[in-house]
């Protein structure tokens, strides 16, 4: 999960690079499930924000309405992924998303804006402390705000992880401490899904 900071590098790929990109980030639909792959990140997550609205918009005079999100995503930029699953939380029709191969990191917070969650036995689950980063020269004071707003966003996406699971805070901390897949037994057991399929 990472946010950017107030001075950043454009990256260092070229044209061609951002092309394959975008070939390996979509959003699809088919009938009503929505496809989600790749990075979370813009444009893209407002592209998913506009696909759901459409879906529910078609289905909220339907007798059982429901939306499925199939989710693959090792994360990305932690803005995005809030946008999203506020866009989830807020949608009239019932979300059930499926975890499927990985989802990580701000992928997560995506994932917590369903109203039911999958998984697949063969599915993982990461969560990881948010990273930030700034280049260049920075005062003093520059790095110490930098430090407090990352503390801010961590709050924020511990909240939503405290409010959608069973997950404790000392736990929590240290999950954030590591790197490490959890498998689908321990994701239900910790409340990050609802059902393994």
């Amino acid at each position: 999960m990472s946010k950017r900071g107030r001075r950043h590098s454009s990256g260092g790929g070229s044209d061609d690079d951002d092309v394959d990109d975008d070939k390996e980030n979509f959003t699809k639909t088919y009938k009503d499930t929505i496809y989600y792959r790749g990075e979370i990140k813009e444009p893209q997550s407002t592209e998913f924000c506009i696909e759901l609205r459409k879906l529910a918009e078609r289905q909220f005079d339907t007798k059982n309405p429901c939306i499925t999100m199939m989710l693959t995503s090792d994360g990305g930029d932690v803005f995005a992924g809030l946008r999203m699953y506020e866009a989830m939380r807020r949608c009239k029709v019932p979300i059930h998303l499926v975890v499927e191969g990985c989802v990580a990191s701000a992928a997560t917070l995506v994932m917590l804006g369903a109203s039911e969650r999958y998984m697949y036995t063969t599915s993982v689950i990461l969560v990881h402390s948010l990273k930030s980063w700034m280049v260049g020269y920075a005062k003093p004071k520059e790095i110490q705000e930098e430090l407090q707003n990352s503390e801010t966003l961590t709050d924020i996406c511990s909240e939503l992880y405290k409010k959608h699971s069973k997950i404790t805070k000392v736990a929590l901390a240290k999950m954030y401490d590591t790197d490490l897949y959890m498998r689908s037994e321990q994701c239900l057991r910790l409340g990050f899904v609802h059902h393994v399929v």
